[in-house]
């Protein structure tokens, strides 16, 4: 059930790549995935630092510059946090017992063009599965899409472990840490999509695997490199061709996350805060949001300089 969880995560990152876009240049190569944001008129100070969900052991050690923000910061404030891992899991359980699945007198074939249906089953049969189409149809769309997720995931070699929730967990075990947002509540987002945008979402994906598969990549090289320029076709292009699902899964999103950071800036307290790089995205970002309010936003630069945070059990 883990995998389903830090599936839902890696699902976003392939659909909705990051860019930020402000008013003065940035340089790739000096720049990080992480910014300072301050209101003239609030106490607080909020590190918005970009996330990828699923990652690899080269990405780490980071660079230093992470370890100095953390240093500065009284609270850790992640997308989807819970104190009881076991209680987290039961309730995503139980929506995947509730949700997941078509009555016993409905399946795919009512949502989904015979084609479409003889295409998804030829992908199933070519990765080994014989059965799509004995036990596959029964599985709503947004679970497809899931699956579909995972499968590309792991071609990539792309590990939950160094996902950067699971690393800032390790590396953070003694802050004090906060949720912008529940698992089960991104779920229920994700599930309430319009299930003919999810299917075609499915389709196109089945169809182009290689290029989906690429663009997951280039979310790992931007955070790499900090060129975030050939994302931002990615990013409109989504928007355009799946437009409800853009909004419920990005927009939505984002105007309410913006909205609870506001209030913590107001605290007198610094807060470093870890979201998937995507809500850094477009005109709707988190980012844009946040300006509008009266914030201060700089993007930080690399001290070129590794840090302590290296994925591992013993991160500090």
């Amino acid at each position: 059930m883990k995998k389903n969880f830090i599936l839902f995560f890696s699902l976003i990152f392939l659909l909705f790549p990051a860019l930020f876009s402000i008013s003065f240049p940035l340089s790739a190569k000096e720049k990080l995935l992480l910014w300072e944001a301050h209101h003239p008129e609030k106490a607080g100070k909020l590190f918005l630092a970009g996330s990828v969900h699923l990652g690899k052991k080269d990405l780490f050690p980071l660079d230093r510059r992470y370890d100095e923000v953390l240093a500065k910061s009284n609270e850790i404030v992640f997308e989807v946090y819970e104190e009881d891992e076991s209680k987290k899991q039961e309730l995503i359980l139980e929506f995947i017992r509730k949700k997941a699945f078509y009555p016993p007198e409905k399946n795919l074939k009512q949502v989904m063009e015979e084609k479409d249906l003889l295409l998804l089953d030829n992908f199933y049969k070519g990765r080994g599965n014989m059965l799509f189409m004995q036990n596959g149809i029964s599985r709503r769309p947004w679970l497809l899409v899931l699956e579909l997720t995972m499968i590309i995931a792991q071609d990539l070699g792309l590990l939950g472990q160094y996902g950067f929730e699971e690393v800032f967990k390790k590396a953070c075990k003694n802050m004090p840490a906060r949720s912008l947002e529940k698992a089960y509540s991104q779920l229920s987002m994700l599930e309430g999509t319009d299930e003919k945008e999810l299917c075609r979402i499915i389709i196109n994906g089945v169809k182009d695997f290689s290029m989906q598969k690429k663009e997951l990549e280039n979310v790992i090289l931007s955070f790499r490199t900090g060129d975030l320029t050939p994302l931002i076709q990615q990013e409109e292009k989504t928007a355009k061709k799946y437009p409800r699902f853009h909004k419920r899964l990005l927009l939505a999103r984002n105007y309410d996350m913006a909205e609870k950071l506001a209030e913590y800036a107001g605290e007198k307290k610094s807060f470093f805060v870890l979201i998937g790089a995507m809500h850094f995205a477009g005109k709707g970002s988190i980012l844009k949001l946040l300006e509008g309010k009266g914030f201060h936003i700089k993007q930080l630069e690399k001290t070129g300089e590794k840090g302590k945070i290296t994925g591992e059990e013993n991160d500090e």
